[in-house]
């Protein structure tokens, strides 16, 4: 009986429990729908193409927030922001809001710690504005 559920089911290219079923019906009388379902169950291809459903307490994007106590401005940033690049890896960009020369100041004790350090300086492209 699994001969022919197994040569329909290939016939109609791994199409469905349903499909074999009915194709099956015409071939041979006694298949029922319970062994085209057993079978079906077992059919490697079948289980390739079977969406897998990821269970919803898994995290697909992971967002990282770290905080760090700082006693001074300057002194401690340029060592945290290496303890992240370490734990994680490099960022592409650098974003500060505390203006150019306290950035300036973090890339040069950056440079200090890290000498293969490279800056690629550059104006943002585009600026948005937000009104309250």
């Amino acid at each position: 009986m699994f001969d022919v559920i197994n040569a329909t089911h290939q016939k109609i290219a791994h199409g469905g429990e349903k499909k074999t079923f009915r194709e099956a019906q015409n071939i041979w009388a006694n298949v029922t729908q319970e062994a085209c379902h057993l079978f079906l169950t077992f059919c490697k291809e079948c289980y390739k193409k079977r969406a897998r459903k990821l269970p919803k307490s898994l995290v697909v994007k992971p967002l990282f927030c770290i905080l760090s106590p700082l006693k001074s401005k300057r002194a401690e940033v340029a060592s945290k922001l290496l303890e992240i690049f370490f734990t994680f890896s490099c960022s592409g960009i650098l974003q500060s809001d505390n203006g150019r020369v306290f950035s300036n100041a973090i890339i040069a004790e950056l440079k200090t710690y890290w000498p293969e350090l490279k800056l690629v300086t550059c104006t943002p492209r585009v600026k948005v504005w937000l009104s309250a």
